[in-house]
Formats: C-alpha cells, sequence, structure tokens
C-alpha cells in the first residue's frame, strides 16, 4: 500500500483492521473453538475485494518490467498472462518463464496459486500454427498443461482460437431464447404483465443477454443480425400475445423496438465513444488509430509514431482491425474536421489548487462587480453561437470599456468555448491588472458546468481546464487573487451586454482556434443521432394486458373479427386488405396476400 502512494493513516487502519482477528466454526449449534486467523482476508467484508487487488496488483507491473513480451490482465483473481510470439515453441518456453516467475513471487509475498486450474489457450488465424498446437505443452513446476482446443470462457466471454466470436453468438443466442420463453409466461392474451411492464422485462432479461459482447464481434454480419432480428420480432410478440398473423412491423412499432442493425450499431458507437473519452494510457483507447484521434495533420507534424488503420475514413467498407471499425462507427454520425482529430484530455503532471468558485443567482449585481470599484476588475465572459461558436469577454478599463474576440470552431459545445474564454482571460490578466491597478479580479461566466468541471479534481481533464488551473496559480503566485463566479440568466448589466456583442460578432469570423472536436460534442452528437424511439401508445402502456391487447388487435385489423374470421367460416371473405397507419402508410397485409 505504501508502495502504491496510500497515505499512513489508511495503512495503519488497514493493518489494525487485519491483526489480532480470531474465528470459530458453528455447525448443527454446535461451536468450535476460537482460533486465532494468521492470514487472509475476512469473508463478506467490502474492504477485502479492494485489499486483495492492491496485494496482487505489484504483481502484474513486476512480470511485465521482467519480460517485455507479456502483457498481464486480471479481474480479482482470474489472471491472465499474454505472449505476443511468431514461434508456437517459443512462445511456450516464454509462458514457462513466466509462470516460473510467477510461483517464485507468490512465495516471497506469501500468495498461493490454484496451478489445477490453468487453461493454455492459443490464438492464431493460420492454420498451420492451429495444427501445430496439438504437440505443444506447457510445464508449471511438476505439471503440464496442453493448449485447449475450441472455445473457452473467460468472463462471461467465449474466446476461439481464431477470435472469430461464432461460439459466443451461438452462446448468447441460446441463453437469451431460453430467457425469452422463460419471460413469455408471464404475458398472456387474458392476463400477465402490462405491455410496458413486459417490455422492460424483455430488453433487461433478453435483449442485454443477447448483445452482451456485440460491440466487439460487430461488422455488419447479416446472417447474425438476421438471427437477432427474429429473436427481436418473438419479443414483440410475447410482449403483445397478438395473433401469429399480425404484421411484424405493425407489433415493433407498437411495443417500441429497434431494428438489429441499428441496435447492433448503436452499442458499438456507444463503446466507441467510451474508448475514445477514455485516458490517454488506457489500452482501449490506444486502439483508435493514431491519425483519428489526434487528426490526419499529425503525420506531419514531426510524429514518432506512424499513422495507424489507414482505410476507417472509408464508413462505406468495414474495416477488419477493430480499433479502425470504432473509428468508422464514430465517423458515420459525426461530422468533425478529420485533419484535426480531437480534443482528448491530457493528463495533469501534479495536482493543481482550483481558484475560488462563487455563485451568484440574484437579478442585481452586487457592489463587488459594478464597473468602476475602487479595488476589484470584474471580466464578464459571454459565448454565441452561428456559423462557428465565438466567445468573448469584456472589461471596464480607466478609459471605458475593453473587449476581446474569440472566434472558434463549430465542433464544440458552449462548455468547451466558456472554458477556452475563461483561460484566454486568464492568460491576459497579468496585462489588465497593470493597468488598472487592481490585484483582484473575478470572471464571470453563465454557464455552471464549466465551473463544475474546473473544481472536478479528476488528474484528466481538458487541455483548456488545465489551463485555466495553471493560470490561475501564477496570478495567485505573483501576488494577486481571482474568482470565478456563475451568473444566472436572470442577471443583466453592461459588462454581460457587451460581452455578448462581441461574442456573436466572433461567432461569424473563421475560427482560429479549437478547431479540433471536442468530446462533449460527439456525445452530443451521439445522443441527437440516436434518438430514442418514440413512446408507447398511452392507450396501452399502462392498461391490463387483456385490454391493451384487444385493442392492438383491433387497431391492427388481426382479431377474431377480422382475417380469422372467414378461417372459421364464420363470414364470408376478407376485410384486411392492408392495415393503415398515418406514421407508416399503407402495408400489405401478408395473410390477405398468401390467402388471394
Amino acid at each position: 500500500m505504501i508502495q502504491v502512494g496510500i497515505a499512513g493513516n489508511i495503512v495503519r487502519w488497514v493493518d489494525s483492521f487485519l491483526s489480532n482477528r480470531r474465528a470459530m466454526l458453528v455447525i448443527d449449534r454446535r461451536t468450535g473453538e476460537i482460533r486465532d486467523v494468521q492470514a487472509g482476508l475476512p469473508q463478506g467484508s467490502p474492504v477485502s475485494p479492494v485489499l486483495f487487488i492492491l496485494s496482487v496488483s505489484a504483481l502484474f507491473q513486476w512480470l511485465e518490467d521482467r519480460h517485455s513480451a507479456l502483457q498481464a490482465i486480471s479481474f480479482v483473481d482470474d489472471i491472465g498472462l499474454v505472449i505476443e510470439c511468431d514461434d508456437l515453441e517459443g512462445g511456450t518456453r516464454q509462458l514457462e518463464r513466466v509462470a516460473k516467475d510467477t510461483m517464485q513471487w507468490g512465495l516471497d509475498n506469501k500468495v498461493e496459486f490454484e496451478v489445477s486450474k490453468t487453461e493454455v489457450l492459443l490464438f492464431s488465424r493460420r492454420r498451420k500454427i492451429l495444427q501445430a498446437a496439438d504437440k505443444a505443452v506447457v510445464r508449471i513446476g511438476e505439471q503440464s498443461f496442453a493448449i485447449k482446443h475450441g472455445a473457452t470462457k473467460w468472463l462471461g466471454f467465449w474466446l476461439d482460437p481464431k477470435l472469430s466470436f461464432k461460439t459466443h453468438f451461438e452462446n448468447r443466442m441460446a441463453s437469451a431464447k431460453g430467457a425469452l420463453q422463460r419471460v413469455a409466461s408471464l404475458s398472456r392474451g387474458n392476463g400477465g404483465l402490462s405491455i410496458n411492464l413486459m417490455r422492460r422485462v424483455a430488453v433487461a432479461a433478453v435483449t442485454s443477454v443477447a448483445l452482451y459482447g456485440s460491440e466487439v464481434w460487430w461488422r455488419g454480419q447479416q446472417d447474425r443480425e438476421g438471427k437477432l432480428q427474429v429473436l427481436l420480432n418473438s419479443q414483440a410478440r410475447a410482449i403483445t400475445s397478438l395473433l401469429r398473423s399480425t404484421p411484424i412491423v405493425f407489433l415493433q412499432r407498437q411495443v417500441c423496438l429497434p431494428f438489429a442493425r441499428d441496435l447492433l450499431d448503436h452499442r458499438q458507437t456507444r463503446y466507441a465513444v467510451r474508448a475514445l473519452s477514455a485516458n490517454g494510457d488506457h489500452p482501449t483507447h490506444q486502439l483508435l488509430p493514431t491519425n483519428f484521434r489526434l487528426g490526419e495533420l499529425y503525420g506531419y507534424e514531426s510524429a514518432t509514431a506512424q499513422p495507424s488503420g489507414i482505410g476507417w475514413s472509408r464508413p462505406e467498407k468495414t474495416h477488419r482491425l477493430f480499433g479502425s471499425r470504432l473509428a468508422q462507427q464514430i465517423v458515420r454520425h459525426v461530422k468533425y474536421d478529420a485533419e484535426y482529430g480531437f480534443d482528448l484530455p491530457c493528463r495533469q503532471d501534479q495536482p493543481m489548487t482550483v481558484p475560488t468558485i462563487r455563485t451568484h443567482d440574484q437579478p442585481r449585481l452586487p457592489l463587488r462587480m459594478l464597473p468602476g470599484h475602487p479595488r476589484q476588475t470584474t471580466l464578464f465572459v459571454e459565448v454565441a453561437k452561428d456559423v462557428c461558436f465565438g466567445a468573448g469577454a469584456a472589461w471596464k478599463a480607466r478609459d471605458g470599456w475593453k473587449s476581446k474576440a474569440m472566434p472558434l470552431g463549430k465542433h464544440l459545445t458552449e462548455v468547451d468555448a466558456a472554458s477556452f474564454a475563461i483561460s484566454t482571460v486568464l492568460k491576459d490578466l497579468p496585462v489588465i491588472l497593470s493597468r488598472t491597478d487592481h490585484r483582484r479580479a473575478e470572471i464571470v461566466t453563465r454557464s455552471r458546468l464549466v465551473l463544475t468541471e474546473i473544481r472536478d479534481p479528476h488528474p484528466w481533464a481538458q487541455q483548456t481546464i488545465i489551463d485555466v488551473r495553471r493560470r490561475a496559480k501564477q496570478v495567485e503566485e505573483a501576488g494577486g487573487a481571482v474568482t470565478l463566479t456563475w451568473l444566472s440568466s436572470s442577471a443583466s448589466s453592461n459588462g454581460s451586454k457587451a460581452a455578448s456583442t462581441v461574442a456573436q460578432r466572433a461567432a461569424k469570423q473563421p475560427p482560429k482556434a479549437m478547431r479540433s472536436a471536442s468530446l462533449s460534442y460527439v456525445k452530443q452528437a451521439i445522443r441527437e443521432k440516436w434518438k430514442p424511439m418514440a413512446a408507447l401508445d398511452k392507450h396501452v402502456k399502462d392498461a391490463r394486458k387483456s385490454v391493451a391487447s384487444r385493442y392492438l388487435q383491433l387497431k391492427s385489423g388481426h382479431a377474431v373479427t377480422g382475417t380469422h374470421l372467414p378461417a372459421i367460416h364464420q363470414k364470408p371473405g376478407y376485410i384486411c386488405a392492408e392495415w393503415i397507419d398515418p406514421s407508416f402508410g399503407s402495408t400489405p397485409c401478408f395473410s390477405y396476400s398468401a390467402n388471394h
């Protein structure tokens, strides 16, 4: 714990928590002797998993330092040691050396590994290597382990030797179909859960099971899309309990279920945004092509790394690399300048103090913000959007109002523009204060979110947020004082009006800064692209199941008073020639077409 930088008080608390522990067994009301516990963590304590992770975390870094080709991954007590090699024989020998060092580390740190549960896997797309794996053996101590054939389940994911994820997809679909059969028993035409509750249960217990891991294997396979669409159709029928002849388009519309391709694209796009928003040293973030993250100009600005994933800029063609496929999903749904890439979070070298932050929600300004205050200079910051974003700042000097215009890019949000404006004002603040003979300044903004981000102590932040903290600290080290204040929209002042006018003028000019797309803009664009489907019909949302099913039968025309009466010879002809809905237009009835 001391090695990872944990404070001394916590270390002493953990030492007290684990010291002088005693336990006894109670079986059939018979109490055993009380014995001292010399090792291990108490079962059931919420602190135990955290302490276990801390105790074994040093193992992975120690192994990676000793073996450069090793990647150590783990989830609690499930440990994976990965070696990438060109020679199968050499790879097995490397794994044996890694296993030997792991066992030695366990002896030195009083950690015992269950060697008998070890599994050796081989991933390759070359047939000769997979065939040669029949004779390969990995020896750990006195035990030998052959390379396992077929798929292996790890953390709920089935990994096959060729990483095609075919076995994983089939197993997840089988589990989802079984869950659907159990869920369908909760819905009957004459009773059961309401359509609203049934939809929520089906999405949580069936759809989520089928789509687990789809972010990794989805690359436009039509066969898997078709099987998932059939499952979604079955869910729609189970939710509504309508007759089998009811058109599936009508069912999906009524229960608000998306199509399979849209659902798969949406999940993979969300995962791509998560990877893009991750810290710069995160492995998932590094899977994305470099020239996608940092812009196409990155390769021409004395970059040491080669652009990766050529072809991600062509969204019409599915790329074979996983990182490039994630980039393609973002390119399909987000408009941005590919030359400048994205404005990604940066890591602060050391924690910085946050400037003083205030809020003012009154319609009248306090005396300290009024122009001509003898001890303080107040700077008003406003943001506007026209062709692009623009920011403006205004303050009262000795010879009248002064202002600064900041033309910005278009792929931003108001929070990004406000943070850049505050950072720029802080950069010019020493010169402004020197001309007013003031040592105290207050920067006023109408964006509360930007102040929340400035207050957030996370070590990874946008560059403009880091600049705000750093420049505010520089002003304070020079003997000044800076305060950031949120001003409600109800408050009005000459300074805000002047800054707003400058911002509107800057928004019509060509951008001079922040041409990269911000992460908040990307997330906002994805939310607008994937808006939720229309809400459930108010007549069936919370109605009894029998009433809702009867209503939908009559609405679709597929009820005992419709096409099924001629089938049982209770009516001479068919009346359901087509199903008409204002939002879909005229849709042919499959039952009518089949019988005529």
